[in-house]
């Protein structure tokens, strides 16, 4: 099987502010994580193991990309529209990850910035760090 990232397109889609298209470039990597602990487990004082199934999909992807990155300008702007847009264009974004070479697709839904990407001034160029919190991670 043959990997590369260029071949990873990710679409970030907000209904009032509008979509950009990523395909790798300007991208530094790009994670999916899981926030929910689906399987959990309590231990009475006897030893006595309970192991309870959590429902939740949500998650996040960490994304840290360059910050002279067409990406960045566009995550900033968002940012700075949702600062002051109503609440309820809050958590609108959608973004979409699809790794054609893996036959991978990840959808997350309902999402929101957790903060705005720290500032980093050096004599190199550095990545950037955009968290997306998200209320729904799926896999097709």
């Amino acid at each position: 099987m043959i990997y590369s990232f260029l071949d990873t397109t990710t679409v970030f889609s907000h209904p009032a502010y509008g979509q950009y298209i990523a395909s790798g470039a300007g991208i530094g990597t790009a994670t999916i994580s899981m926030a929910t602990d689906r399987s959990v487990q309590d231990v009475a004082a006897d030893g006595n193991i309970m192991t309870s199934k959590v429902e939740g999909e949500n998650g996040s992807m960490a994304l840290a990309i360059q910050q002279t990155s067409g990406l960045h300008k566009w995550l900033l702007g968002l940012y700075n529209y949702l600062r002051s847009a109503p609440a309820s264009e809050w958590n609108q974004l959608t973004v979409t990850l699809d790794a054609a070479v893996m036959g991978d697709q990840n959808q997350l839904n309902n999402c929101s910035l957790q903060k705005r990407a720290d500032r980093v001034y050096q004599a190199q160029g550095q990545l950037l760090t955009w968290t997306i919190l998200a209320e729904s991670v799926s896999e097709a």
